[in-house]
C-alpha cells in the first residue's frame, strides 16, 4: 500500500509498504479516506515533537472503512463508516484512575507512536473507533478529532454564557476554538497577524478581530472588558512572550489555557496569579469528547467547510504540506482525501 513516512527529522517521503495485518483479537482494518494534516504533523517532519519515534507513518485525523474485524471485536461490522479517536492509553496510572487518561502515563498515539493515518489503510484498535454519521462526509469528519481538542480545552476552561474570551492565533485550533466559544455564547476577540486569517475569524463569529501588529492589543482588551480583563484566555500560537503577555490581561478568577508546546520558558508573574487567584494550565488531546462532538457535528458542518480550504491526493504529499506551511496561502486546513 502507499503511505507517507517521517523517516527521520527534516525527511520525509512516500513509500510502498505491505498493507496492515490485524495483530489482535480486538483490532479492526480501516480503509483510509480521509486524513488531515495537523500542525503536530508538521513539528513530526522537523523534528518538533518531543514524543514521536522515528520512522513512523503519520496522520491521526483520519475518516474511513471497516474492511475487516478481529474475532472479539463487537461494536462494528465491515462497511461501518468509521473516525479514529487516535489515542490508546493504560487505564491504571495515576491519571487514569482519575479520569484524566488523556494524559496517560503509557500514552500511546496513532499517528506518533504507532503509524498512523497517511495511508491506505490503518489498524485500529476497536476501542479507538467512533461510528461516522451519513450526514457527515469523510472529508468533513477529517475535522472531528480537532473539534474535540477545541471542546477539551472549552471544558477545561469551564466557559460560561457571558464569559469575555481572548483566542490568540486564527489557525485551524483557534478558529474551531472561536466556533465552540460563540456557541456557548461567549464574547470573543481574536488576535491574528495573517490578513487572510482575520477575515476567517470574522466569518467564525469572533466579536473583535485585532491585528496586534497594527493595534494595542492590551489597551483592546482592557476598554472592552471595563479595565477588568479578558475571564478565559486561549493561546494557539505557542510563543512563550504571547503567555508572559496573557497573564496581566486576565480579569480575577481568569483562566489561561495554553495548546501549543515545544516554544521554550515563559516568565510568569505569580504574584499576580495569587491575588487575582489565576488559573493557567494546558491542554493534550482529549478525553470523552468524542460522542458529544460527533453528536452535534452536524450543527457545526457550515464552519467545518470554511475549514477545509484544500484537498489533495497522497501522492502530492510535499505540496500539501508546503502549501500548509506557508501562512500567505491562505490554506486553513489540508486534507488527504483517498
Amino acid at each position: 500500500m502507499k503511505a507517507i513516512q517521517a523517516v527521520k527529522p527534516g525527511f520525509m517521503c512516500e513509500i510502498e509498504v505491505e498493507k496492515p495485518k490485524l495483530r489482535s483479537a480486538t483490532s479492526v482494518i480501516v480503509k483510509v479516506k480521509a486524513a488531515g494534516i495537523c500542525g503536530s504533523d508538521v513539528h513530526i517532519f522537523h523534528g518538533r515533537n518531543p514524543y514521536v519515534t522515528y520512522p513512523r507513518i503519520m496522520g491521526h485525523e483520519v475518516t474511513g472503512i471497516v474492511e475487516e474485524i478481529g474475532t472479539e471485536v463487537r461494536n462494528f461490522c465491515v462497511g461501518d463508516r468509521v473516525v479514529v479517536e487516535p489515542i490508546l492509553y493504560c487505564g491504571t496510572c495515576y491519571p487514569c484512575r482519575i479520569g484524566r487518561h488523556n494524559v496517560c502515563e503509557n500514552l500511546r498515539v496513532y499517528g506518533v507512536h504507532m503509524d498512523g493515518g497517511f495511508a491506505e489503510y490503518m489498524e485500529v484498535e476497536e476501542r479507538a473507533l467512533h461510528i461516522l454519521p451519513e450526514n457527515i462526509t469523510f472529508l468533513q469528519g477529517a475535522l472531528i478529532e480537532p473539534y474535540t481538542i477545541g471542546s477539551q480545552a472549552i471544558s477545561r476552561t469551564q466557559v460560561q454564557e457571558g464569559d469575555i474570551c481572548l483566542v490568540h492565533g486564527a489557525g485551524p485550533i483557534g478558529l474551531l476554538t472561536i466556533d465552540l466559544l460563540k456557541s456557548k455564547g461567549a464574547f470573543c476577540i481574536a488576535s491574528e497577524l495573517s490578513e487572510p486569517r482575520r477575515k476567517l475569524a470574522e466569518k467564525f463569529g469572533a466579536d473583535i478581530v485585532i491585528d496586534p501588529s497594527e493595534q494595542d492589543l492590551a489597551a483592546e482588551v482592557m476598554q472592552q472588558t471595563q479595565g477588568y480583563g479578558a475571564n478565559v484566555i486561549f493561546d494557539a500560537v505557542g510563543i512563550s512572550t504571547l503567555v508572559e503577555q496573557s497573564i496581566p490581561l486576565l480579569s480575577g478568577a481568569g483562566r489561561f489555557l495554553e495548546f501549543g508546546y515545544g516554544f521554550g520558558t515563559a516568565k510568569i508573574d505569580f504574584d499576580l496569579v495569587n491575588r487575582r487567584e489565576l488559573t493557567v494550565m494546558g491542554v493534550r488531546h482529549q478525553k470523552n469528547q468524542f460522542p458529544p462532538v460527533i453528536e452535534n457535528y452536524h450543527t457545526r458542518l457550515d464552519k467545518v467547510n470554511l475549514l477545509k480550504t484544500h484537498v489533495y491526493s497522497l501522492d502530492n504529499y510535499k505540496e500539501a504540506f508546503r502549501i500548509f506551511e506557508d501562512k500567505a496561502s491562505g490554506a486553513c486546513k489540508v486534507v488527504f482525501g483517498l
